[in-house]
């Protein structure tokens, strides 16, 4: 983890511990799923990888203040699970500005709004995380291997602005279930 370090009054240096937002795509949507595409629920595959997933997304998930998902029903799903295995009573908080459509301006303007101070999760969808990580680290264009279930974190200094962000790591879901990581201290 980075570390950033700031003069007090007194001249003396101190520590700032950056923010950490956890990206986190929904994991696999039912496709015989027969009403709107916002209730598409997660498929028995989907929740068994993200099952599978937990035990390293618990280990490299840390100091999560806040849970937000889009509103729709296979990232809300995907969120609750996680919520869950992270603290049984962590809530899942909707988040308007990360259904698909809407734009990363506005998606960092509700995000700016929020006060959490260590870090957050968010559950979204494609191609609305990679935008938002491209946007954070100032990269014109990325393209990440987004898919479903996939997991990243990036670490900002102050602020969630364009250009203040750190990627950190990025593991898909086939890593994250293959990850075999030592228990946290």
């Amino acid at each position: 983890m980075m570390r950033y370090y700031k003069f007090n009054a007194g001249g003396a240096i101190t520590k700032e511990h950056p923010m950490r937002l956890y990206l986190l795509r929904h994991g696999i949507a039912s496709d015989a799923f027969n009403g709107p595409d916002a209730g598409r629920p997660l498929s028995k595959e989907g929740r068994a990888k993200l099952q599978q997933s937990l035990p390293a997304i618990t280990q490299l998930i840390d100091g999560v203040e806040l849970i937000l998902s889009s509103p729709l029903v296979r990232a809300y799903e995907t969120a609750e699970l996680v919520a869950a295995a992270l603290k049984p009573e962590q809530e899942v908080h909707l988040l308007p500005g990360l259904l698909p459509q809407t734009k990363i301006a506005t998606l960092l303007a509700s995000l700016t709004k929020i006060q959490a101070q260590a870090g957050m999760l968010l559950v979204g969808h494609e191609p609305q995380l990679n935008s938002l990580v491209a946007v954070l680290i100032g990269a014109q264009e990325m393209s990440l291997n987004f898919k479903k279930g996939a997991l990243c974190c990036i670490e900002c200094k102050h602020e969630l602005k364009p250009g203040t962000g750190v990627l950190q790591w990025f593991s898909t879901s086939r890593q994250l279930r293959g990850l075999s990581l030592p228990e946290k201290m």
